[in-house]
């Protein structure tokens, strides 16, 4: 097995044992294919990244020192030409590089919490609760200044707008706590919301039920 550090000294070993690839050039290219194992590293970009600052070179350069890198390794079907290009065929955590960002990206924090996501979705139930709660004001309000409690076109449309716009507030700020995965939060905003509309449902019902008890009766 083929491995290949490249964090510190150079260092190529097969079955544990260090080989010697020619310096410079050639070792550049080892290395360079190394840091894309196993993928197709097109020629045009070796002499990108390689010879920038040597105008002119052409792919039988590179050719060569892919010989010398063959030589090197001992075995030539380590290093697989086609397609324009040439791939180091090792796995990927025979490099020392490519296995400590594989480590990294696993000891990474998985599903971090979105605060400022969060603290908007917060902002936005906290307007739908107000408005919900101005909305059953109004309907109270005016209950008590028109006759017979009934309620004026007008009001009713008030206070169904305020209620959409609520329900519209409510329901985008739990589309993004849940694509998030913020189930905390969007629990607690909802239970929130809901208690609250629950509480003026439950204020409506009582005021109508005593406005409708203390109205004036008729005497036979």
């Amino acid at each position: 097995m083929l491995t290949v550090s490249v964090l510190g000294p150079i260092e190529i070993r097969r079955d544990g044992q260090p080989i010697t690839v020619p310096a410079g050039r050639s070792t550049e290219v080892l290395v360079r294919l190394a840091l894309e194992a196993g993928v197709l590293v097109r020629t045009e970009r070796l002499i990108e990244d390689l010879w920038a600052d040597a105008a002119g070179t052409g792919k039988n350069t590179v050719q060569s020192k892919i010989s010398q890198v063959r030589r090197g390794l001992g075995d030539p079907g380590l290093v697989v030409s086609g397609n324009g290009g040439y791939t180091l065929d090792i796995a990927r955590d025979c490099v020392d590089a490519l296995r400590m960002l594989v480590t990294a990206v696993d000891a990474a924090p998985v599903n971090s919490v979105n605060l400022w996501g969060a603290l908007g979705c917060a902002v936005a139930y906290s307007a739908a609760l107000l408005a919900t709660l101005d909305g059953f004001a109004d309907l109270i309000l005016a209950r008590d200044d028109s006759p017979a409690g009934r309620l004026t076109p007008g009001v009713g449309l008030k206070f169904g707008s305020k209620l959409a716009a609520a329900a519209i507030a409510v329901i985008s700020a739990g589309i993004v706590l849940a694509l998030d995965e913020n189930w905390f939060a969007f629990t607690c905003l909802t239970i929130a919301f809901v208690i609250v509309v629950a509480i003026g449902v439950i204020v409506m019902v009582r005021h109508t039920r005593a406005s409708s008890g203390t109205g004036p009766h008729t005497s036979g």
